[in-house]
């Protein structure tokens, strides 16, 4: 949980003050604080953080259609891409409308005046927010640790792939990272509740977050989950195998020198490819983790605050960063289709072919309506019975005759024509 987080959901509202206690460390909410908070708020998690939430909402579909097309679906990594893809539209479904109920004023309107919507936010958006954006981090984490067991360690990977189906690959990486997923963020359904004012629905800090000893263990838990479990742990483990898999495939291509074969090119260029996503991911969660790794660092400030004066106003800067962190959260949750684009030869090969069967249009002949049909007699239509087969290759401008005086010359309509008599069909190519 933030420094902004506990302010806004009412943990920190100011109730009263000490004169025995310096409250100038605890912050003062003037009105220059709170106009230049409220704007970076409403620019930043308001306007650019739903329309990349839309952008990515099309792009992630994009991914997962084109990732799991015939040409690139035979792939675990691939899969897993996929998977991540779904996990960050999850993201963005839960967390659009957590942020916009904040920051945008309509949004805030439409979320009082629905009860439906309300309970939506106390018992789904709110508590799936959290769950979604560690499930993202850690299936990030799951499928850099398929890469590096393909690329760093290539006979226990085909030992893996010869001895389990491709489902059970997939799932034992997608159970973990579900599982751990929920388990960290169990107080996250609990934290809120629904209260009913003046016909208005308002979403408020349930009476266990009010006390003060669960606020005092609940920001020492800051040092655990999320600043270990999503910042410090995953950048750590992204990084180590990261820079393995790197120095591995500088040493492959030194040794082999253009010989490697055509199923080692394909891990390193998905190597290429997962390092991409590993590189855009630290540069969008890098300041996050250090707002996170910041909160633990004051929280005997807070502590005392609280104490004393019952408040902490955060500094303004740590209020506007923790705006732009999210934003650029949300930017690493929509960026993965641009990584696609540019680095992988097979993804846009692929796209492309989907593309086309999107838009291309069939042709179907020209149907023939049924009073161009005409019915002959019986009497007109040759009667055909032990015939023989001949096939006889005509110069175009060469007649073709019969005994029963049937002619046929060039300008066909048809490449093949078809003659009969009594005892003989020729087939004529002209």
């Amino acid at each position: 949980m933030s420094l902004k987080a506990n302010y806004a959901n009412g943990m920190l509202d100011p109730t009263q003050n000490n004169a025995s206690f310096d409250i100038s460390i605890c912050g003062n909410l003037t009105d220059d604080y709170q106009m230049v908070w409220k704007q970076y708020e409403y620019w930043c998690e308001g306007v650019l953080f739903s329309s990349l939430g839309l952008f990515g909402l099309l792009s992630n579909i994009a991914s997962i259609v084109t990732l799991l097309s015939p040409d690139m679906r035979k792939q675990t990594f691939n899969q897993l891409l996929a998977v991540l893809s779904a996990i960050d539209i999850m993201y963005i479904i839960f967390n659009v409308p957590v942020h916009a109920n904040a920051t945008l004023a309509t949004v805030n309107h439409w979320f009082s005046v629905s009860k439906f919507l309300s309970k939506g936010y106390v018992y789904i958006l709110y508590p799936m927010s959290a769950v979604s954006f560690c499930a993202s981090i850690y299936m990030t984490l799951a499928v850099t640790v398929e890469r590096y067991i393909a690329v760093c360690r290539p006979h226990q990977y085909r030992t893996i792939s010869q001895t389990m189906s491709n489902t059970k690959r997939m799932l034992v990486y997608i159970i973990p990272v579900t599982a751990l997923s929920f388990a960290l963020n169990i107080p996250k359904f609990m934290e809120v509740t629904l209260t009913e004012n003046n016909g208005t629905n308002e979403v408020d800090p349930s009476q266990t977050r009010r006390d003060p000893t669960f606020i005092f263990w609940y920001t020492l838990s800051l040092i655990w989950h999320p600043t270990l479990t999503t910042g410090v742990l995953p950048f750590i483990g992204l990084v180590y195998m990261n820079m393995h898999i790197f120095l591995k495939i500088r040493q492959s291509r030194q040794i082999l020198s253009g010989r490697q074969n055509q199923q080692r090119q394909s891990e390193f260029n998905l190597a290429i490819t997962l390092i991409s996503i590993v590189f855009m991911h630290i540069v969008c969660n890098a300041l996050r983790v250090f707002l996170g790794v910041l909160v633990v660092a004051l929280v005997d400030v807070q502590v005392s605050c609280i104490k004393h004066v019952d408040q902490y106003i955060p500094p303004l800067w740590v209020m506007c960063l923790e705006s732009v962190a999210h934003l650029l959260v949300m930017f690493n949750f929509s960026s993965n289709f641009l990584i696609y684009c540019s680095v992988s030869n097979q993804f846009k090969a692929a796209l492309s072919k989907v593309c086309l069967l999107f838009c291309e249009k069939p042709s179907h002949p020209p149907r023939m309506e049924a009073s161009e049909y005409q019915t002959l007699p019986t009497s007109m239509v040759p009667q055909i019975s032990n015939t023989t087969l001949e096939l006889v290759d005509v110069a175009p401008d060469q007649e073709v005759s019969h005994e029963n005086g049937i002619n046929k010359t060039e300008k066909e309509t048809e490449d093949i024509t078809v003659h009969a008599d009594s005892n003989q069909l020729k087939i004529c190519r002209v």
